[in-house]
């Protein structure tokens, strides 16, 4: 998550009043009730919790902690009118630690016990395919031992690893067991796949759990015994898998347009308020914004861990707690991309437009499997671009919506069996294209009407009429 940048620049004395004032009843109401020298915290696990991370306008079944998984019982093929041609796959990483260390009270372990793996790491190969990262712990018993049960900040954990396997047993089992039809009547194989990573561990693990279910090599049940994998991983700089700010005119318009955005000058007083009552709340070492208690408290929720208390307990956050940082959190990302006016526009260009034209480019190539493995800001600054395309509430509640763990967003390319078949109206290129996300079709609105496959050229022209901007 970037972290919020704004001006000093102060807001109308009215405008201060109006947020100041919510602030102090969002902070009130959230400690309505607070228990004090109580016998323990509140534990937002597994079961009903859980509905607090679930904001009311979230489609039914949405799980921060765990995406809906793409079916092969529910998936509805085309190959009756089309053939598949190409398959772009894009992945939140699984379950993960915490990005930053704890805040340090007295329920708050400084380590993840046996949660994550000690000796996983990706297994790469040299190609031809650009950048790469070759990985290797090597032998060395004492450090072994010393990473054994203990997690790195941002680490994949065994949760996130089942996830990431089943992520790819399900993409198996939906496109390549004869469930499709692919073009040319051939199913394809490891040599017509390309994967991509951020360059970031939990990532490339990510994509190593996805290819070796995508791609299973007998029952290899070792990192020696499986088969090669060509990864490519760009320098974080010029990588726009990553959506990052890496250029310094990008920086100074993600500055200039958030000094001037009421909406989000708004947002960073109350969500600044309201932090530093949560880092009082638990007497917290470490001034934590609210982007990270979100990232905090939703890592320690998925794991069913107590949520912090202050020294000697006094004090314990509480569900409100919670559900509060939830939306705010929210709020960020909705004012986090927003693709539509101004100078707000130039700078999404600037920062998701590589990606999206390097996914419209290779609509036709030898590789026809395209994953790459990414994080959730990836996800939402693709779907807030779709989105604003589209113009259907499913995609716009998509991309409001944090992308759950093991998030996957699909776009497959479809080519019909006959000229006639075809959603292009002789206009395009012959081609057609469905949008699927965490499972379920994302509809276009075209001539009024909802379509869930539409032509190429109507899903091109409206992201070259936003990358021309």
């Amino acid at each position: 998550m970037t972290r919020s940048v704004v001006s000093r620049a102060s807001s109308s004395p009215w405008r201060r009043f109006i947020f100041g004032s919510f602030a102090a009843f969002l902070i009130i109401w959230a400690n309505t009730g607070r228990t004090r020298r109580r016998d323990g915290p509140v534990d937002i696990g597994a079961g009903d919790g859980w509905s607090l991370l679930r904001p009311k306008e979230y489609p039914e079944g949405y799980d921060y902690c765990r995406a809906k998984y793409l079916g092969a019982e529910g998936y509805r093929s085309l190959s009756k009118t089309h053939n598949l041609q190409t398959l772009h796959i894009i992945t939140r990483h699984g379950d993960r630690t915490p990005a930053l260390p704890f805040p340090d009270t007295p329920n708050s372990p400084p380590t993840w016990v046996n949660a994550c793996p000690p000796t996983e790491y990706a297994h790469l190969t040299p190609s031809e395919r650009g950048f790469l990262k070759t990985l290797s712990l090597g032998d060395d018993d004492d450090e072994k031992e010393y990473w054994a049960g203990r997690c790195n900040l941002g680490q994949l954990t065994y949760r996130g690893i089942e996830q990431m396997k089943d992520v790819g047993r399900a993409v198996r089992e939906v496109y390549l067991t004869g469930r499709v039809e692919w073009e040319g009547g051939k199913t394809p194989g490891l040599e017509e796949a390309r994967f991509r990573s951020t360059d970031v561990w939990r990532t490339v693990q990510s994509a190593q759990y996805f290819v070796n279910e995508l791609f299973p090599v007998g029952n290899a049940s070792s990192v020696g015994e499986q088969q090669p994998v060509p990864l490519e991983i760009r320098p974080r700089p010029i990588d726009a898998l990553g959506l990052r700010l890496g250029s310094a005119d990008l920086r100074a318009l993600y500055r200039k347009t958030r000094a001037h955005d009421r909406a989000f000058l708004a947002y960073h007083q109350l969500s600044t308020q309201f932090a530093a009552h949560m880092n009082d709340a638990v007497q917290a070492d470490y001034e934590y914004s609210l982007e990270s208690w979100f990232d905090l408290l939703q890592t320690r929720g998925c794991h069913g861990y107590e949520l912090p208390c202050a020294a000697g307990k006094d004090t314990c956050l509480i569900a409100r707690d919670v559900e509060s940082t939830v939306w705010l959190a929210h709020e960020w990302l909705r004012l986090e991309y927003d693709t539509q006016m101004g100078d707000r526009r130039k700078e999404s260009v600037m920062r998701i437009g590589p990606l999206v034209r390097e996914i419209l480019s290779k609509r036709r190539s030898d590789t026809r499997i395209h994953h790459y493995s990414a994080h959730d800001t990836t996800l939402s600054g693709l779907l807030a671009v779709l989105a604003s395309g589209s113009h259907t509430l499913k995609l716009q509640q998509a991309a409001h919506a944090w992308p759950p763990y093991a998030s996957m967003l699909v776009i497959e390319v479809w080519k019909p069996k006959e000229e006639s078949l075809s959603n292009d109206g002789g206009d395009g290129e012959g081609l057609d294209v469905r949008i699927l996300y965490n499972g379920e079709v994302m509809p276009w609105l075209i001539n009024g009407e909802v379509k869930e496959v539409i032509a190429w050229s109507k899903l091109r022209s409206p992201l070259a009429d936003w990358l021309d901007a």
